[in-house]
């Protein structure tokens, strides 16, 4: 009796693992590309530039409040 069971649910246990692994997958797409989205926006308020080697700061002068804002490394 109970291999008549699991010959009767395994088909549709395969058909909810099908179905669960092709949701994992339309959320693994909407997250990479919410990502991309969000690299972008941050690239963009921190004026970062592509350039052949990645992004680079953007040439615009530094202001106080920057130099205070990285690091240095006096040692």
């Amino acid at each position: 009796m109970p291999r008549l069971v699991l010959e009767r649910l395994a088909p549709m246990i395969a058909y909810i693992e099908q179905e669960a692994d092709e949701k994992v997958d339309e959320i693994q797409v909407r997250t990479d590309e919410e990502a991309k989205l969000e690299i972008n926006k941050v690239v963009k308020q921190q004026r970062l530039e592509p350039g052949l080697l990645g992004y680079r700061p953007s040439a615009q002068p530094l202001c106080y409040r920057d130099l205070q804002l990285m690091l240095v490394n006096f040692w």
